[in-house]
């Protein structure tokens, strides 16, 4: 780039890039032309002369213009200038152009304008050619970082999710590729935060479909595997995005009448998936959504949650794995270590200060200290059916001595009438013993082995 006190030389080309899924477009002419152009006319009539001495096979109207810029050997697109200027009112623009011989101002179709035929050309094709699109979006993006923003301003976002519920699976591995490009960008990842359907439609890929043939089920554990990178880091990037997903967690869950996390837990369950990354993500996801809980009734809401759908016994049949993989160790023991801290089974003190995954504090706690003194302390539900099985052995061990008195000898009334006592005032004390559990407080009347059966069911569900 020669610059003089009111003039610039550069190369000048123009690219035919009508069809955005066109990959072999080329730059017209082979080798940039030079051309000297004024510091201070408005970039309009540059465009307008340069259209014209090039013969460029576009409409005027629908042209820009583009710095490319070389890098070694390869080049990279430049920003798009704003055509209502003069090159000296932008020339931030300009600071690093020119420093390869090869470096030129290329006449391309408007930004706005590709990007409309790119989510047109989505919305109307199938088939082969919709394989054929998807494929390519990953390339586009990559290629041209500008088009990130005017996508997912322009709908583009809709049209991905519409076709994700259409498409066959096949397609979702090209499309969540798309996404992953996409959220490399600031102005990619807060579109998805503010695209709601984008953070659901990545939820409903991750039930596994384990009675899949061979062939299928690796297909689709790929696309489970990376939708639940893409939520890894989608939560993982704002404390925000952990609620954004759990409200998604929610509005699906309702949508499939399945129980809320169900989809998480299904991977977590599945005892067939080769790789333990599909635990890892899934435990991620559950650890990075309980991080972002700031009290502790909110962190009990969702913990029982997944209780209720066998996470202890999923943690229990992981274990063996874990020992063979350190991240999915770790993602086991900050759940558990969590629980236990929330539950008082442990404190602060007793945590290791150099472990590199410690729990979140919750601000809130349920029955502190001073909060109307009535120590009703919510606890997990793992914790608490462990504590009625508790309540419930003593108060069965009581019932049995108390049967066990009323069968010695009296002198005064009836054994029998004694024994029926005694019964009844067992079944009274289990009963009370059991708080507002009347299921529980009938089991506990059984024998004593009975009894233990009882417990081990319930801690085991």
């Amino acid at each position: 780039m020669a610059v003089s006190e009111d003039s610039l030389t550069f190369l000048a080309q123009y690219l035919d890039d009508s069809d955005p899924f066109a990959f072999n477009n080329s730059f017209e002419p082979k080798v940039g032309k030079p051309y000297i152009f004024s510091l201070y006319s408005p970039l309009s009539q540059l465009l307008h002369e340069l259209y014209h001495l090039l013969n460029c096979p576009l409409q005027l109207e629908d042209c820009t213009l583009q710095l490319l810029k070389f890098n070694g050997s390869q080049g990279d697109y430049g920003p798009y200038l704003d055509l209502e200027l003069s090159i000296e009112e932008q020339w931030y623009n300009f600071d690093s152009f020119g420093q390869d011989k090869r470096d030129a101002l290329i006449i391309r179709t408007q930004l706005s304008i590709r990007v409309r035929a790119i989510v047109e050309k989505l919305l109307s094709s199938s088939g082969i050619e919709l394989s054929r699109i998807l494929s390519s979006l990953k390339q586009i993006f990559q290629d041209d970082k500008d088009l990130v923003h005017e996508f997912v301003e322009s709908g583009g976002l809709d049209a991905i999710v519409t076709i994700g519920h259409q498409c066959e699976e096949a397609n979702h591995y090209h499309i969540l590729r798309a996404l992953g490009q996409i959220m490399l960008y600031i102005d990619g990842m807060t579109g998805i935060g503010k695209h709601k359907a984008t953070v659901e439609w990545l939820y409903s890929l991750l039930s596994s479909k384990v009675c899949l043939p061979t062939k299928l089920a690796q297909h689709r554990n790929s696309v489970v595997k990376n939708a639940a990178k893409l939520l890894v880091i989608f939560v993982e990037y704002a404390p925000g995005n952990g609620e954004l997903f759990m409200k998604a967690v929610s509005a699906v869950s309702v949508r499939e009448r399945q129980p809320q996390w169900s989809h998480v837990m299904s991977l977590l369950k599945d005892t067939s998936l080769t790789e333990e990354i599909y635990y890892v993500l899934a435990l991620k996801l559950v650890n990075s959504c309980l991080a972002y809980l700031p009290d502790q009734e909110a962190y009990y809401d969702l913990v029982d949650i997944l209780e209720e759908q066998g996470m202890m016994q999923a943690l229990l049949t992981l274990q063996p794995r874990a020992k063979q993989c350190e991240e999915l160790q770790q993602q086991i023991d900050l759940y558990e270590t969590t629980l236990k801290l929330e539950d008082g089974e442990i404190t602060p003190s007793e945590l290791s200060p150099s472990s590199n995954l410690l729990p979140t504090l919750r601000r809130n706690k349920r029955g502190a200290a001073g909060s109307a003194g009535t120590g009703d302390k919510r606890q997990s539900r793992r914790r608490s059916v462990h504590d009625v099985a508790m309540t419930t052995n003593a108060a069965a061990a009581t019932a049995a001595a108390a049967n066990s008195k009323s069968k010695e000898p009296e002198t005064a009334g009836s054994p029998l009438v004694t024994d029926k006592r005694a019964r009844s005032g067992g079944e009274a004390a289990t009963a009370a013993a059991a708080p507002g559990g009347a299921s529980t407080a009938l089991s506990a009347t059984k024998k004593g082995s009975d009894l233990v059966l009882t417990s081990f069911q319930l801690l085991a569900y």
